[in-house]
């Protein structure tokens, strides 16, 4: 069973006209597939799904339905603690280290399997989970993630 960490829903007919929300919960046996569904008018609506399991291509985080722009993942910078900066929001994998090394000037959410696991504010240094990864922020960002980040909360990367 694949895991969909992210994923970019294209091919929409041109004869669809105004605004819809579609929300799929998906469960795929390979990690790229097609998916037609039919709405209640008997319309049919093809959608080739694209997994964004790459993390060097995430470009944005989605938390509680609310969108931010990642700056960086896993920073090389060493200007600052852990590589953040000044009204930036970082994403840390494992593959950057066991703690994030940021100071006490953002906050910190624990992610695994898509989901917050762990809030905090004006802490730093957070634990990377081997199995997920830690969303930091300063200043604005971290103010952020402490309005939309919730336990529990779904947290979507693309």
């Amino acid at each position: 069973m694949t895991v969909i960490k992210a994923a970019v829903i294209t091919g929409a007919p041109a004869s669809i006209t105004g605004t819809a929300t579609l929300a799929l919960t998906l469960a795929l046996e390979g990690c790229a597939g097609t998916v037609t569904v039919t709405t209640d008018s008997g319309d049919t609506v093809t959608m080739d799904i694209e997994v964004n399991d790459d993390v060097t291509k995430w470009t944005q985080v989605s938390i509680g339905g609310v969108v931010h722009k990642i700056d960086a993942i896993n920073p090389t910078s060493k200007t600052f603690p852990g590589g953040r900066g000044a009204e930036q929001l970082i994403v840390y994998t494992p593959a950057f280290g066991a703690t994030t090394g940021t100071n006490q000037w953002g906050s910190e959410v624990t992610v695994i399997d898509n989901v917050v696991t762990a809030i905090s504010a004006s802490k730093g240094n957070t634990a990377i989970p081997a199995n997920g990864v830690v969303i930091s922020g300063h200043d604005q960002a971290g103010q952020w993630l402490i309005t939309n980040a919730k336990l529990d909360s779904d947290v979507v990367f693309s």
